[in-house]
């Protein structure tokens, strides 16, 4: 017999409680001679009557249940660690301890909420596992009705970009100060560029004088703009510049004269993703990743989504933000230039720095009340 890819070994069994009903038990341990025992152990706590599920049964120790059950060997492992971490991180610690019997639709409801502004992807798949454990339950009359039927959706991010929650800032901020990708994420977040365009940066593009972004380069003509930078991604490029030997500021890890490709910039967004993931404490085994804890709806696009909603924050006016963002949908694009001037930029600066060192101060007391 040999492992999962978590590590673990698992067998399904079948077995007779003390009422003579059949049922299936999935057993799962870290060595075949754990297994072996475990599957004896539950055996006969079944026979006695020691293990039983019924409504009185907690919701997590269910859902447990289940996942082994009916998603173990059905789904491909991804798919297995993202109904994981939906549990761990979402929906246990708001209706885990409680009774599947006590469970309401309105308890169920508040799982989904707390989702609020998430992809409407991510939200959905909460909002389907719920549905799923719950449907089973009753399959298994352990509860008579689905408690998760007909759950409303929360408001959701449109498509798959959203902002990013004050915990993956934290974590992200704090991985960005050592990962080789750091500047990269931090140029996205803080000024809005898409990936597309900082595969296209060069050092002739960044004016540390006036310091600001020239976007050269976009998949529009609105996108071609200057962009002001926070004085702390101005230190972060300056200590790169020292060093650098390319034209590229973002360039093949292994050729520094090389451009990005997308395949690249993939590459560069899965390690520092990987990272992040363990950062916020994803299970490791043996330098694998078992149970991952970032979302899955977690992109690139999502930094440039937060540095938008940053600049609303912040005072930005809606005009000269969509300048900043380079967003193609301007009635009048020569009218919004008009009003960005010097000193617009400057006044945007100040906007930008006063925002970004009021969450600096906020992360501080948070990290200090632990």
């Amino acid at each position: 017999m040999k492992p999962n890819k978590d590590g673990y070994y698992r067998k399904e069994i079948t077995v007779f409680d003390s009422k003579g009903n059949k049922r299936k038990i999935a057993v799962r341990a870290k060595s075949e001679k754990e297994l072996q025992e475990k599957i004896v152990r539950t055996k006969i706590e079944i026979e006695r009557g020691e293990i039983t599920f019924n409504g009185n049964t907690k919701f997590n120790r269910w859902a447990d249940e289940w996942l082994e059950t009916y998603k173990q060997g059905a789904i491909c492992d991804k798919n297995y660690q993202t109904y994981e971490a939906n549990l761990k991180n979402h929906i246990n610690p708001i209706i885990g301890e409680m009774s599947l019997k006590d469970i309401k639709k309105i308890h169920c409801q508040k799982v989904v909420n707390s989702q609020s502004g998430k992809s409407k992807s991510h939200v959905s798949k909460i909002r389907m596992t719920l549905y799923q454990i719950f449907d089973e339950a009753v399959e298994n009359e352990y509860i008579n009705r689905n408690p998760a039927r007909k759950l409303t959706l929360p408001a959701c991010s449109s498509g798959t970009h959203r902002s990013i929650t004050p915990f993956e800032r934290e974590h992200i901020l704090k991985v960005a100060e050592w990962h080789h990708a750091g500047l990269w994420i931090l140029t996205m977040l803080y000024c809005g560029l898409r990936p597309s365009e900082t595969k296209n940066l060069m050092w002739c593009d960044i004016d540390f004088g006036n310091e600001v972004i020239k976007i050269r380069k976009s998949k529009t003509d609105a996108g071609v703009r200057s962009v002001p930078m926070p004085k702390e991604l101005v230190e972060r490029f300056m200590a790169e510049k020292e060093n650098a030997k390319a034209t590229f500021v973002f360039h093949q890890k292994l050729n520094p004269l090389k451009q990005m490709t997308e395949e690249s910039l993939r590459c560069f967004w899965n390690n520092f993703k990987r990272e992040l993931d363990i950062s916020m404490g994803a299970k490791v085994y043996r330098n694998q990743i078992v149970l991952s804890v970032v979302a899955d709806d977690l992109t690139p696009y999502c930094l440039r989504h937060t540095c938008a909603t940053d600049y609303e924050l912040a005072g930005v006016p809606i005009n000269i933000a969509k300048v900043l963002l380079g967003h193609s949908d301007i009635s009048t694009t020569g009218n919004v230039y008009t009003h960005y001037t010097s000193e617009t930029e400057k006044e945007v600066k100040e906007l930008i720095n006063k925002k970004i060192n009021k969450n600096y101060i906020n992360q501080e007391k948070t990290e200090s009340a632990f």
